[in-house]
């Protein structure tokens, strides 16, 4: 009777440590595909991030040469005849043209 209880335990016992074997390799397996994921998000948000922020850079440059070359266009064409005709009609007139 001690023998049979004995080997029962022993198998009990083969039993529960391949139990706890398979769920440290699922466990074990589950962390490694964590790992994978989180590093693999890591990077891809890394490089959205990166291409991002050189793109509205490289916009942001584009945005502020343009204003630039819409004020001194603006300055140019439409300021400075505009200045002229005036300083010629106050200029040469006097205060005849008033």
């Amino acid at each position: 009777m001690a023998q049979r209880s004995f080997g029962l335990s022993i198998v009990g016992l083969a039993s529960l440590v391949q139990r706890s074997r398979g769920r440290s390799e699922i466990l074990v397996r589950e962390h490694a595909v964590e790992a994978r994921v989180d590093r693999d998000l890591r990077f891809v948000l890394r490089n959205s991030l990166e291409s991002r922020v050189r793109m509205y850079g490289r916009e942001s440059m584009v945005l502020d040469n343009l204003l630039a070359a819409t004020a001194v266009f603006m300055a140019i064409v439409i300021l400075l005849p505009f200045l002229l005709v005036l300083v010629f009609v106050f200029g040469t007139h006097g205060s005849r043209a008033l």
